[in-house]
């Protein structure tokens, strides 16, 4: 007889087994070297629809070019003023409502200068940071994350996000995501409950359904799943 927790497990596996295959195929690969850019995408899609991020996203690429400015750098992020980051970015704001609520523009500026103090600058500093990390690459992982989280309003969802739109595998377990999980299980489950339970279904589908599917692609897929974009 399977305890609550193998049951919730065969339970997401089954669910993960049944997804559209093409959906495991649609993950374009975030920002690889783009490290400016992705810290905007994830400080951006907290309480966001993406629809409405990603365009400005474009824009404020078009606009780095045009300046001659990197979209490579935490230093870039750091020192733009941030009416020209609200001016592309928009003005919404992490934990709006409460006393010390910042823009996001504040708030992304606040985490480039946090994580630029661990001497990273680039997508590349960023990947060889965790690599070499004298603790292996998952506490290297968790160092940013805890960077990342230390700026109010920042938090581990979206920490996790901007590492994986930098490459580094990971499950962003946002409301698309933790619902298929709740779904799936039939109980309502939390993003750290969510998380483990999709990193323990891709260890088990690895072999099989899952077979050179990376951890983030299937992240995606389920949130494309739940999106109800499976055309």
């Amino acid at each position: 007889m399977p305890n609550a927790e193998t049951s919730a497990l065969e339970r997401l596996t089954a669910a993960v087994s049944d997804l559209d295959r093409d959906l495991f195929t649609r993950y374009k690969g975030g920002w690889i070297n783009q490290i400016g850019i992705a810290l905007w995408d994830a400080v951006y899609s907290i309480g966001s629809q993406y629809s409405g991020v990603a365009p400005r996203l474009d824009e404020m690429r078009g606009w780095l070019a045009k300046e001659g400015l990197s979209e490579d750098s935490l230093h870039v992020v750091a020192n733009l003023p941030e009416d020209a980051v609200v001016k592309i970015m928009g003005a919404t704001r992490v934990a709006p409502g409460r006393a010390r609520s910042v823009t996001k523009a504040a708030a992304a500026r606040q985490a480039a200068i946090a994580i630029a103090g661990l001497e990273i600058d680039s997508a590349c500093d960023l990947r060889d940071h965790v690599s070499a990390h004298r603790d292996g690459p998952v506490e290297g992982a968790k160092e940013i994350l805890k960077t990342y989280s230390s700026v109010y309003g920042l938090g581990k969802v979206t920490g996790e996000y901007f590492l994986m739109l930098l490459g580094i595998p990971g499950v962003k377990t946002d409301r698309m995501v933790t619902r298929f999980v709740a779904k799936a299980v039939g109980k309502p489950v939390g993003p750290e409950e969510a998380r483990s339970l999709v990193v323990a279904a891709h260890e088990a589908l690895s072999p099989s359904t899952l077979s050179g599917v990376s951890l983030t692609q299937l992240d995606h897929a389920i949130w494309l799943h739940t999106r109800g974009d499976s055309e």
